[in-house]
């Protein structure tokens, strides 16, 4: 816009302020002549004469009690309580009734329609009372004395059951009478300040169409000069002067563009510095050589950064399973610390591990030796033949196998949403002097990286190592402890056989003795027989 075109703009301004201004005070003018008007002839007047209602069924229920209770045919109560009753009630009632009309809210009319209902029965409880006790003698009637006692019952009952919803009323009208007074407030407040602000703005606003004959092109070609003066300087600060669509505001935008373009290519780089390879960066156009040579370097020192990051990570991962292979030597906790630490590092879902158990005499067998977050169907197939299923492909094939269409029947991964198919599934032979020692099977909802895969072949052959080192150790451990046992057995046999020799030796020498002593005999008898024979 032309500045010609903006002394104009001024002076309409001028005159549309004026006229809504004018417009304004008309508008709440009326707004406080009707909220004062409301405020005299309805809110004040319903609040006095519910107050006023209040009274009257207060009392019905005091004076009722004193009809019933004095037994003197007339007197100043019960003549005040004939005029309640027949005088001011039906005032008051027609009042109520007239003014309700003029009321904004419905439950607040139906409230007081069953207030005047419940007062009603009241009243002809209490018309029935006074024409029951109109005498002096009526008092000395005991059966009329019941019935009036019930009369009375009733009647203060009612009148308390009405109190407390008059009381309801009133709190109501009470709230709508402060909302209409405080809307008078508040519209009056606003009087006040609308006439102070439109006065303001029609000092501003002839001052403002002052400064700007004078001040339209001097200032602005000022602050533009400064501007251009810190650019020269390397100082990427904007200048503060409005933007505008004339010609001095298109130079404004231009410069200020080209400072916030510069910082934003000075904050691109600093955050590259910082290795915040992430950050947004959008070049000032095709042709902008500083920008798009900062986004290719951005590009080359990302891929470096990735590649040395996944470098440390499986660096780590390598030296974190060496920990814990050197840390165990149980094989079946070995297994299970093995796969549940595996599948955590690579943010997997389960896994699985199993180890060649070739026992003599038997066909060998993979045996799942460890598991991790197996649902229950999966977990029960302990034992696997070589060539059966994936797994045993991969130990005949002594190869990884890596699935990313996954069938939905060959496995699951139970979650907050139930069962669910992987994305992937990766078998890795325990390869080791190539010899498959066992098989490793992980499944994941993330497709796993190259690196990763290579992670965990790496991972593999240090297991398979380990695996057949604790195997050894164990054989050698079993045939330590056979060979034991059958040393001892020997020893046992040798003790056994010394002592059967023993036992023979004694045997042999009672034998001799036996047969000596039987040799002593017959040698006696044949000599008593030849004495025998000579004598």
């Amino acid at each position: 816009m032309t500045i010609k075109k903006k002394i104009i703009l001024w002076l309409t301004l001028l005159g549309i302020i004026t006229t809504s201004n004018s417009l304004i005070l008309y508008v709440y003018i009326s707004k406080f002549k009707n909220s004062l008007d409301e405020n005299t002839t309805v809110r004040r007047p319903s609040l006095s004469a519910i107050s006023e209602l209040n009274y009257i069924v207060t009392s019905t229920k005091n004076l009722s009690t004193i009809w019933r209770k004095v037994d003197m045919e007339d007197n100043s109560d019960k003549r005040k309580f004939k005029f309640i009753s027949d005088t001011l009630y039906p005032k008051n009632k027609m009042s109520l009734l007239e003014l309700s009309k003029k009321w904004k809210i419905k439950s607040d009319i139906d409230t007081l329609s069953g207030i005047l209902s419940s007062y009603e029965s009241v009243r002809k409880d209490q018309q029935s009372l006074m024409k029951q006790l109109s005498s002096f003698a009526d008092y000395n009637d005991a059966m009329l004395s019941l019935e009036t006692d019930g009369l009375l019952e009733n009647i203060i009952a009612g009148c308390e059951k009405i109190e407390k919803r008059i009381d309801k009323l009133e709190e109501n009208q009470r709230k709508e009478n402060q909302l209409n007074e405080e809307g008078l407030r508040y519209n009056m407040n606003w009087l006040i300040t609308i006439i102070s602000i439109s006065g303001i703005l029609i000092i501003f606003s002839v001052i403002g169409l002052s400064y700007l004959l004078a001040k339209q092109v001097t200032s602005p070609l000022v602050k533009m000069k400064d501007t251009i003066v810190n650019l020269s300087r390397g100082e990427l600060k904007k200048s503060d002067l409005k933007k505008s669509t004339d010609e001095i505001g298109q130079m404004v935008q231009a410069v200020d563009s080209l400072v916030e373009g510069l910082s934003k290519t000075s904050s691109f780089a600093e955050n590259i510095g910082k290795g915040n390879y992430d950050s947004e960066f959008q070049p000032l156009s095709e042709n902008d050589i500083l920008g798009n040579a900062l986004l290719d370097m951005r590009g080359n020192l990302k891929s470096v950064a990735q590649v040395e990051a996944q470098r440390k990570w499986a660096t780590e991962g390598v030296a974190k399973f060496a920990e814990i292979l050197r840390a165990n030597s149980n094989m079946d906790e070995l297994c299970v610390e093995i796969i549940r630490n595996l599948v955590k590092y690579l943010d997997a879902n389960q896994g699985g591990i199993f180890i060649v158990n070739s026992e003599a005499g038997a066909e060998p067998v993979l045996e799942l030796k460890g598991c991790y977050a197996y649902d229950r169907q999966k977990h029960l197939i302990k034992n696997i033949n070589i060539g059966d299923g994936l797994v045993g492909q991969c130990w005949l094939e002594k190869d990884t196998i890596f699935l990313t269409d996954v069938p939905k029947d060959y496995i699951n991964i139970t979650s907050g949403l139930g069962l669910s198919t992987p994305t992937c599934v990766i078998i890795v032979p325990l390869l080791y002097n190539e010899e498959v020692n066992g098989v490793i099977e992980i499944a994941s909802f993330k497709v796993l990286e190259p690196y990763e895969i290579e992670f965990i072949e790496k991972v593999a052959q240090s297991i398979a190592s380990t695996l057949s080192s604790v195997t050894i150790n164990h054989k050698t451990a079993k045939l330590l402890q056979e060979s034991r046992e059958l040393a001892e057995q020997l020893k046992s046999q040798e003790e056994e056989l010394r002592q059967n020799q023993e036992e023979m030796q004694a045997t042999s020498e009672e034998t001799e003795r036996r047969l000596a002593e039987a040799q002593e005999v017959i040698a006696q008898l044949k000599e008593e027989n030849q004495q025998l024979k000579s004598n």
